[in-house]
């Protein structure tokens, strides 16, 4: 794959901003579509890419500079066919690249509540979530981020995340990664002991499943406050996100903390549109009326017979 910077006004970048905007109005009918005007986009010094494999065009980003030292990447787009192959991850980082050379600071940058690929993938390269910067103010289904020094646009409180109205505590968020794998992995297992499950995985074990679920289809997102005191493992598909575990810290249970947790998810990571599940041990009656307390309905039971 190569990447290689070209004018927004090229045919091969028309079609493929095209494509995007046609997939935008798709996925969120009715909403804005903020491209760019290409004369426009040139004279303030943008800069706009196109990635290539076996010489056709796959997909494209682009970049803007903004005040206080801090660029704006937008148009994201990889076509279909070449989706799970790591062409915008190589994107994301070809933009940074070249965002760092030219000096600056920080990035931000905007997609949509229903967005989940482009969400995990931002959570992933380090970015954090900040209020709605410029003329996403008030849109509903905008989801920002930011990575850098000192981003115009983030709130006081590094991290990202907010307090959620309701909530009983002011959480950050932010998805964790391979550093992070022992201590998910000691909370998850304290998490299995708490559930009374059966499963006999040590701590090193947990670890492992932990990193091969990371590499595939699960995201994790730590909560913190400002040290970790949560997490959540979950996967997205189509139109579901299933909720796999939901840890939080012994010495900060019934501060409203686990409540906080799924109120960040749903507002900033998790697409509105999707229906949420959550399997419970039928035992762990607490965990059911927790569940319940926040909106989900029972939906199956799992039965089984106990080998002799």
């Amino acid at each position: 794959m190569t990447i290689e910077g070209i004018s927004p006004a090229h045919p091969e970048a028309r079609a493929l901003i095209g494509e995007l905007d046609a997939e935008i109005a798709v996925i969120n009918p009715g909403s804005p579509i903020n491209g760019i005007d290409a004369a426009e986009f040139e004279r303030a010094g943008g800069y706009f890419v196109v990635a290539r494999e076996a010489g056709a065009a796959v997909g494209c980003g682009a970049f803007r500079p903004l005040d206080g030292g801090c660029a704006e990447i937008k148009r994201m787009f990889v076509r279909p066919a070449s989706r799970k192959r790591g062409v915008a991850r190589a994107i994301l980082r070809h933009l940074e690249g070249e965002v760092w050379r030219r000096g600056f600071g920080s990035i931000v940058l905007e997609t949509g509540h229903r967005h989940a690929a482009a969400i995990a993938l931002y959570g992933s390269e380090g970015y954090f979530p900040i209020p709605p910067y410029l003329g996403y103010v008030g849109s509903p289904i905008s989801r920002c981020f930011a990575k850098g020094r000192h981003p115009p646009f983030a709130p006081e409180r590094g991290g990202g995340g907010g307090h959620p109205a309701g909530a009983g505590a002011a959480l950050a968020w932010r998805f964790a990664g391979d550093a992070d794998l022992d201590l998910l992995a000691e909370w998850n297992h304290q998490l299995i002991r708490d559930e009374g499950h059966r499963n006999p995985m040590s701590v090193p074990e947990l670890a492992g499943r932990m990193r091969g679920w990371l590499a595939g289809e699960y995201r994790a997102v730590l909560f913190l406050d400002p040290d970790p005191v949560a997490y959540a493992l979950f996967r997205t598909e189509d139109t579901l996100v299933h909720l796999r575990q939901l840890f939080v810290r012994r010495d900060r249970r019934r501060t409203g903390v686990g409540r906080s947790a799924i109120a960040l998810l749903r507002r900033d990571v998790w697409p509105g549109s999707h229906r949420l599940t959550v399997d419970v041990l039928a035992g762990n009656h607490a965990a059911v009326a927790f569940w319940r307390s926040l909106g989900y309905r029972d939906y199956s039971i799992t039965m089984e017979i106990p080998p002799k």
